[in-house]
């Protein structure tokens, strides 16, 4: 039946079965799907719509994923009614129903992309000053994802690395995705490496279909955002920007942003540095660490870990060089603590790793252990800020029976042995 309005046709519904609940004519009137759309994209569309509402997700979240998916079936953008389709799809356990953790399974160890620095399925930051190499150190990072290869020592899981770029273009990206590949002795970087270039920042639903619609296709395990103060909608400064763009990220599952620092960090001790902006970055983020200066050589140094103790900071040297074929090549190395390369690496490091250094430094002239007096005389601390220091630093300092300390062995300096047993307490098997 038909009629009229102000000049404008009105079309009643279509029929439809009420007591089939996939008939393609009901679903959709319930999400809101246009007609012209084909019925077998309208029951992939409901699928993923449930499948979202039954993994428990929060609304906001599973909004975001409904879209991004939707726009990669390539039929339709869907419209602000898509919302109706988490709350209209079949009940389950959900994050907006109480239960009773007593009667649920054991979920099985939180597993990690990249042992003890990026969790699975949720948002990371590494966070720098200008210069210092993150792309390079997130760029070693993806291309040892994609093979399932250790990152400076740390196991991976294997799995397709999309890189969203705000900051350069294509073809920088390419150039130093196959320079860091032949410092890893490839010939040219894994095809399981993609490149996104969004025209719009992150935070406007644009990018956010085009990123998902990717990580749907290529079946993308972590995404790599460069950076997250360049390339995001809005205010970085402010709060209510920064938590809309941060949801857009925890959408994409596993992450990485690469981000700034603030710049009175930048310009001078960096052993406290904060990222630049609103504090939810940090806030939303399940892990964060930075890469910092350290004597003539640089530091990872892990800050915040949702999901277990922060790791021991690893020490690396990237080199620039170039192969025998002329080709740029970059490599990278991990350093032992008593390298002569971290000389003055204390100058940008936390209070607790000034400590370690003091130890090393004093065990070395000294020929053998240090007593806890000393130490806090070398380092102009009350006796118990030092024994709090001692025990941040955990199993890179031994402690002896008469009240003395010496570092440990060269494993303690070369972070990695301790991030391989996260990897093993946490089934790090590769698929």
């Amino acid at each position: 039946m038909s009629g009229g309005l102000n000049g404008q046709a009105i079309v009643a519904p279509p029929s439809f079965d009420p007591a089939d609940p996939d008939d393609p004519a009901h679903l959709r009137l319930l999400y809101g799907v246009p007609a012209d759309v084909s019925g077998d994209h309208v029951r992939e569309y409901v699928r993923l719509a449930r499948q979202e509402s039954e993994a428990g997700r929060a609304y906001e979240t599973a909004l975001l994923r409904l879209r991004g998916r939707a726009a990669a079936l390539g039929a339709w953008t869907p419209s602000p009614t898509v919302g109706r389709a988490v709350l209209a799809a079949p009940p389950g356990v959900s994050a907006r129903e109480a239960v009773s953790i007593g009667t649920l399974a054991e979920p099985p160890p939180r597993r990690w992309t990249v042992a003890g620095l990026v969790p699975e399925g949720a948002p990371s930051i590494l966070a720098g000053h200008s210069g210092l190499g993150k792309s390079y150190v997130a760029l070693l990072l993806s291309l040892c994802v994609c093979m399932g290869r250790p990152f400076l020592g740390r196991d991976t899981r294997r799995a397709s690395v999309l890189w969203v770029d705000r900051e350069l273009d294509q073809d920088e990206m390419a150039r130093r995705s196959f320079a860091v590949a032949r410092g890893l002795g490839l010939d040219r970087p894994p095809d399981t490496l993609y490149y996104l270039r969004p025209d719009e920042p992150v935070g406007s639903e644009s990018t956010q279909a085009l990123v998902l619609s990717a990580v749907e296709r290529f079946g993308v395990g972590l995404t790599v955002l460069d950076s997250l103060t360049l390339g995001a909608l809005g205010d970085t400064k402010e709060q209510r920007d920064v938590v809309a763009v941060m949801r857009h990220v925890e959408a994409w599952g596993t992450s990485l942003s690469i981000d700034h620092i603030t710049k009175s960090a930048a310009a001078g001790n960096q052993s406290s540095a904060t990222i630049f902006g609103s504090g939810m970055k940090r806030a939303v983020a399940r892990s964060t660490f930075f890469l910092a200066p350290a004597g003539d050589a640089l530091a990872l140094r892990p800050d915040k870990s949702n999901f277990g103790a922060a790791s021991s900071p690893v020490y690396l040297r990237a080199s620039h060089l170039a192969d025998e074929r002329g080709q740029p090549e970059v490599t990278f190395e991990t350093l032992d603590t008593a390298d002569d390369a971290l000389r003055g690496a204390e100058d940008h490091a936390p209070a607790h790793e000034q400590t370690l250094f003091a130890i090393l430094r004093l065990f070395e002239t000294g020929g053998g252990p240090v007593a806890l007096a000393t130490l806090a005389a070398e380092r102009e601390a009350k006796e118990s800020t030092i024994r709090n220091h001692i025990s941040k630093l955990g199993s890179r300092v031994v402690k002896h029976g008469d009240n003395t300390y010496s570092p440990a062995d060269s494993r303690s300096g070369t972070p990695g042995s301790e991030a391989g047993n996260e990897a093993r307490e946490s089934d790090q098997s590769r698929p």
